[in-house]
């Protein structure tokens, strides 16, 4: 075999080897992501406080968002034109830790009130994406996404006379949130890229009523046993509270290109 012939093959297998890892670019595949979202503002709860002897000696501030917290996504990308896709998803979002508000009088009555919230959203983004280096594709997204909330909260006191319970849940209408992302994407395989992400929603719930129920408190007819609705500008109820979702996130996944 001559030399040329030789240089020819050898240039020609490397084309195959490149073609076969790397081959065309899919226009369609699939997504996971998990990370922790940091809630950014808060609506307050209450305050956390600790007496001895009828004096104050420590305090704590509670403030909830419901963008904080484990998050977990998945969806599908598409590859409309050359450094442009599109992507839809489903978001959850788990109020992990939560907030708990301890009220103890230091005389034998302590009251702890566990606030717990989920989200749930469906979610679509534009996503341009440019290549760093020659090494990493970086994308930015931005779109719209609807998110539905649940909340609530447990209610346990220990007192001399016994020791009581009860359960709040409620009912927060849907959110508009707009989205924001930056990421960094990196291929393991031909059928596998990894990627990490700076990820921020901005929102905002409203509760328009909670419900109390499960009582072991005394009395048939107790505070724990009701519902209140909040409506706003009307005598003797409430106003609705509000309570942001506004939060930045650190996320990692995988794509899976599948065609």
């Amino acid at each position: 075999m001559t030399r040329s012939a030789s240089i020819m093959i050898a240039v020609l297998l490397l084309a195959c080897g490149c073609l076969a890892k790397y081959g065309p670019q899919k226009k369609f595949d699939l997504y996971l992501t998990t990370g922790y979202g940091f809630g950014i503002g808060g609506t307050n709860v209450g305050a956390s406080e600790t007496y001895a002897g009828g004096i104050l000696t420590a305090r704590d501030d509670h403030y909830q968002n419901f963008g904080w917290g484990i998050k977990l996504d998945g969806g599908v990308d598409y590859l409309v034109m050359d450094k442009l896709y599109v992507q839809g998803g489903l978001c959850f979002n788990f109020g992990v830790p939560g907030i708990s508000n301890v009220q103890d009088d230091g005389a034998g009555t302590k009251t702890t009130v566990n606030y717990g919230w989920t989200t749930f959203g469906i979610k679509a983004l534009v996503k341009p994406t440019f290549q760093l280096f020659d090494l990493f594709d970086v994308y930015t997204g931005f779109g719209l996404g609807l998110y539905f909330a649940g909340s609530g909260a447990d209610i346990k006191s220990t007192t001399p006379g016994g020791d009581f319970s009860a359960r709040s849940v409620d009912n927060n209408n849907p959110a508009l949130a707009v989205i924001g992302s930056l990421g960094v994407e990196y291929p393991l395989t031909e059928n596998i890229i990894f990627f990490g992400e700076l990820y921020c929603e901005a929102m905002s719930f409203t509760t328009t009523s909670t419900a109390y129920s499960n009582s072991t408190y005394p009395g048939g007819n107790n505070y724990f046993n009701h519902i209140v609705y909040y409506h706003e500008d009307e005598t003797n109820s409430p106003p609705p509270p509000k309570t942001p979702g506004t939060n930045v996130a650190i996320r990692a996944g995988v794509r899976f290109p599948i065609f």
